[in-house]
């Protein structure tokens, strides 16, 4: 995975964040950053399920934000949806809205022939 990643232009590991309980990694997130826009990217974030609501996450996303910014960075964006704890998380970090994304979900398959 890490070779992968490295091979992507953006990616550096000076914006990765592993969150460790005891010997465990409970969560990460990542930080992408474009030298030619200064724009900063995170994601993903994730905190495994047991160690959720403990201040893991916005502690990993204020790091990398603070990262970012450090290195040029004069904006850094992150997606979240509508209503869920992330959205939380991120706009008590100071993001907001700065567009709106139009997404497509395909319909689901038509059932086959003969299934009537």
């Amino acid at each position: 995975m890490q070779d992968r990643l490295r091979s992507t232009g953006l990616y550096s590991d000076d914006f990765d964040v592993v969150a460790v309980a005891g010997s465990e990694v409970v969560g990460n997130a990542l930080g992408w950053l474009d030298d030619m826009t200064a724009t900063g990217l995170i994601e993903p974030v994730g905190v495994r399920q047991p160690h959720r609501r403990r201040g893991i996450a916005t502690a990993m996303v204020a790091e990398v934000t603070s990262r970012l910014l450090r290195a040029g960075a004069d904006r850094v964006r992150i997606n979240w949806e509508l209503g869920t704890p992330a959205e939380t998380i991120y706009r008590s970090l100071g993001y907001g809205d700065e567009l709106r994304m139009s997404v497509l979900r395909p319909p689901p398959a038509p059932p086959s022939a003969g299934r009537w």
